[in-house]
């Protein structure tokens, strides 16, 4: 029996990518070529759930970190917890209360995440995956066309459903006796 009372989880999340970013070298001289690695960091931003592509990221390949925090009772943290992802393109990795959770490459997105949960506030992260379609498809490189593989790619080949990328949701965290 599924309670009433659901925990908040909808609505907007914090998101962290990975390769959202341009840089900008300045130097006299690059004969030596960057003589040190460079670190690089990103904000988190926030977003309501949306493919990656209403973000502005349609040509975008890597992961992406959702995080949100939800509050639950005692009796609810004592209940089984399921979270439920909804849509997600493509690939999911959950962790909650800095416990890892699992992975899901297809639907269902559900994860049984009681063994993580307490009562108070309680934090959940999802890192999001895509697939390498969405960069390549926007990597046309007009001298290369010749090329069988570079020509799949730009061409009609691609479902147009794999392009969508992101976590769609609805998220919601299910909770039973």
């Amino acid at each position: 029996d599924v309670r009433e009372r659901t925990p908040d989880i909808h609505g907007i999340y914090n998101i962290t990518t990975g390769g959202v970013l341009s840089v900008e070298i300045g130097a006299s001289d690059f004969s030596n070529g960057i003589l040190a690695p460079l670190t690089l960091f990103t904000r988190p931003t926030t977003v309501s759930l949306a493919p990656w592509a209403d973000l502005g990221y349609a040509w975008f390949s890597g992961s992406a970190l959702y995080e949100r925090s939800f509050e639950l009772t005692k009796g609810e943290a004592e209940s089984t917890v399921t979270l439920d992802l909804g849509d997600v393109r493509h690939h999911a990795e959950v962790i909650v209360n800095n416990r890892p959770m699992g992975a899901r490459v297809w639907a269902p997105y559900r994860f049984d995440i009681s063994d993580a949960v307490h009562d108070g506030s309680n934090t959940v992260r999802v890192r999001v995956s895509n697939l390498a379609a969405s960069e390549m498809r926007w990597r046309r490189d007009e001298t290369r066309m010749g090329d069988p593989w570079h020509r799949y790619w730009h061409e009609d080949n691609i479902e147009p459903d794999r392009l969508v990328s992101g976590l769609l949701g609805p998220v919601k965290a299910e909770i039973t006796k």
